[in-house]
């Protein structure tokens, strides 16, 4: 797939399945949402300040056949979501795996 929608796709499938269980009442992170969406807000903050340094500095750069052209400061938007979605995905994953005990107890809680 050579599309300007790549990153973004990637991003979106990475990040489509924690953000659907998010509906499911037995969802580990249910109660602590807003909390988790603030850490990953600040602890991506000095990584986006770096990232738009070290990309004015010419020190790598993004290809623009594979991002959508809209820019935050010098950094496309993909990559500004990279900070949020794939944090959250990790955490979702630590959420899950530290839950449910067995694969039964997973299918019992969440998939059922």
């Amino acid at each position: 797939m050579n599309s300007h929608l790549e990153y973004g796709f990637v991003l979106a499938l990475c990040g489509l399945i924690p953000a659907l269980m998010y509906f499911n009442k037995n969802y580990p992170l249910k109660g602590r949402i807003l909390v988790t969406i603030l850490g990953i807000t600040i602890s991506s903050i000095p990584y986006l300040i770096w990232d738009v340094w070290a990309t004015e500095q010419k020190h790598w750069s993004f290809n623009s056949n594979f991002i959508s052209g809209f820019y935050f400061y010098n950094l496309p938007i993909e990559e500004v979501l990279f900070f949020f979605v794939i944090p959250f995905c990790l955490i979702f994953v630590w959420s899950i795996l530290t839950t449910y005990t067995s694969w039964k107890d997973l299918y019992n809680k969440i998939i059922s």
